[in-house]
């Protein structure tokens, strides 16, 4: 028999459980006498302690974790219990959130040494739980009690142990803390630093980073101090300040539920909305007869990577509309999910829910949303004021131009629309929408390329506004808006070239000898002016032939409304 064993008989057991009874756990009843604490197994546990692991758990000494001592058996040599010391203090979750940011960081530093001790030393911690860690008041310090079931595993490389038990024990203080459920974990988890460093701290523990728990308690500390504007002493301080906004988060539900009006796909997007950090502007749910479902969001640095994400699980779904929008000197940018098939709009809202909880790069994007993102790109860097609709139909595409607000000195004019392949025309609020229809997928991203063009052209540093032109650049702008003489090979070299002159400065009238020049330039040096006198039944029968070609052309590439 071990020096530590010690054979108990039934009237010795009858006084250990007349002692004060302290709890008791699924496989034993425990009892204490002083310091000293009897833990007595229940019959049906007996089979789940093989021969031997007591005796040799009782020979491990730690500053942390409390072993057995005294190992107690019957007289036939089958287990009965064991003693261990007296822990005084009380459970860790009882006390965790009221002890000091110092007494914390102290207390689990130390206990850390210990894990690591006993790692050296090959014990490895099975079935540890928070409610066995417990909060030693006389010495201010972590104390791991039933470790009873704990056993040596020589077969696990010491490293790979280290890393075992300390990802054990920190997960049991992420329980302690209350990131995982409760006030705290609803308020942390509207935070965007906080989950995006928990994000990362998950990372580091799969990747087996050996991580200190108070690294992630001195986070939350920091996060909370910077939203409340005052310095905490204990995480129960920052429950108390934390309840009143998980009171504001509730009343927000209320709200979700109202705005919903039932539809439980739209109150889902709206959680996701929340949950993802993406501010919903407004957002309706669409179930009205007569009313489509939308969602519109604020476009920031933040939700973008969200936004391309949308646009990238919805590329191939028919009947939405994408709608960039920014106001006068780029106020308020947004971006709106139009969904104009009701069949299908739960559908598309669950989509939606889902993409919101991703971040994609603009690069994942198809084509045509790639240059669409492009040209708000070029609007919103120039302060200009638009609302970019792209209508993905069934068997067509459009592009509008809508509520168009100029907000610097470098602006548009009608006829540079046009050139961009833009026709105009009113809505029934009298404002001018240009707009490009019946695209197939081809000759959209040909259609979106010339407005990208076009718009890059217009906004760059070169770009010369109508009214700065030259006499000899209108002129050459005019000829060249002409289709007949635009046919011409020589006009497109003329044209082009008045057209890459600088502006004169305070021109208003061309010298003789300039209007002189220019003309020898249109007339090829007088080489035009003895052409073969044209008879009137010619023209109108070239004309004829001309508008045949046109008409044949356009039914080829029709990007016109």
């Amino acid at each position: 028999m071990n020096s530590n064993e010690i054979i108990i008989s039934p009237q010795q057991r009858a006084q250990i459980e007349a002692l004060e009874y302290i709890g008791a756990g699924a496989c034993a009843n425990v009892y204490k006498d002083n310091d000293t604490v009897y833990k007595i197994i229940k019959e049906n546990a007996k089979p789940l302690y093989w021969p031997g692991s007591l005796e040799k758990l009782s020979e491990v000494k730690s500053n942390l974790c409390i072993f057995p001592n005294e190992i107690l058996k019957d007289s036939n040599g089958a287990y009965i219990g064991y003693t261990m010391d007296f822990v005084p203090g009380q459970k860790m979750g009882d006390v965790f959130q009221d002890l000091s940011f110092d007494q914390l960081q102290h207390a689990i530093s130390e206990a850390e040494i210990g894990v690591n001790e006993l790692s050296e030393s090959k014990i490895s911690f099975d079935d540890m739980h928070f409610n066995n860690i417990m909060w030693n008041s006389r010495d201010n310090s972590i104390k791991i009690i039933d470790t009873d079931f704990y056993k040596f595993a020589d077969e696990i490389p010491t490293e790979e142990l280290r890393k075992i038990n300390r990802t054990k024990f920190n997960n049991q203080f992420e329980t302690l803390m209350g990131i995982r459920d409760g006030t705290l974990a609803k308020y942390l988890n509207r935070n965007t630093e906080y989950t995006q460093y928990y994000k990362e701290w998950f990372k580091r523990t799969l990747s087996g980073e050996e991580l200190n728990p108070y690294e992630l308690i001195d986070k939350i500390k920091s996060i909370a101090e910077k939203d409340f504007g005052i310095e905490f002493n204990s995480i129960s301080e920052i429950l108390q300040r934390a309840q009143d906004k998980v009171n504001e988060y509730e009343d927000q539900e209320l709200n979700i539920e109202e705005w919903s009006e039932g539809n439980e796909s739209l109150r889902n997007l709206l959680i996701s909305c929340r949950d993802n950090n993406v501010p919903s502007m407004y957002s309706c749910a669409g179930h009205n007869h007569g009313k489509h479902a939308y969602l519109t969001v604020q476009m920031n640095d933040d939700t973008i990577g969200k936004i391309y994400n949308i646009m990238s699980q919805l590329s191939g779904t028919k009947k939405i509309e994408f709608r960039f929008a920014q106001d006068e000197f780029g106020k308020n940018p947004s971006f709106t999910v139009h969904i104009n098939d009701d069949k299908h709009k739960n559908e598309i809202m669950d989509t939606i829910s889902n993409a919101l909880t991703h971040e994609q790069n603009r690069d994942v994007l198809p084509e045509d949303f790639k240059k669409l993102t492009n040209i708000k790109d070029i609007l919103t860097e120039n302060n200009i004021g638009f609302d970019l609709l792209y209508n993905v139909g069934k068997h067509y595409n459009r592009i509008s131009l809508e509520h168009l607000k100029f907000a610097n000195s470098t602006y548009l004019e009608k006829s540079d629309f046009k050139e961009m392949g833009l026709n105009p025309k009113e809505d029934m609020f009298g404002n001018t929408l240009y707009a490009r229809s019946r695209l197939s997928k081809e000759k959209s991203i040909r259609a979106l390329d010339s407005l990208l063009q076009g718009l890059s052209q217009a906004y760059s540093k070169d770009y010369i506004p109508p009214e700065k032109l030259s006499l000899r650049q209108r002129i050459a702008q005019r000829i060249t808006s002409n289709k007949f003489l635009n046919r011409l090979p020589f006009i497109d070299k003329i044209a082009n070239n008045q057209k890459l002159l600088p502006p004169a400065q305070n021109q208003v009238h061309l010298s003789n000898q300039e209007r002189e020049a220019f003309i020898n330039e249109l007339s090829h040096n007088g080489d035009y002016r003895n052409l073969p006198t044209i008879s009137l039944d010619s023209v109108t029968q070239s004309k004829e032939t001309l508008d045949k070609n046109q008409a044949g052309k356009n039914a080829d590439d029709d990007l016109s409304l």
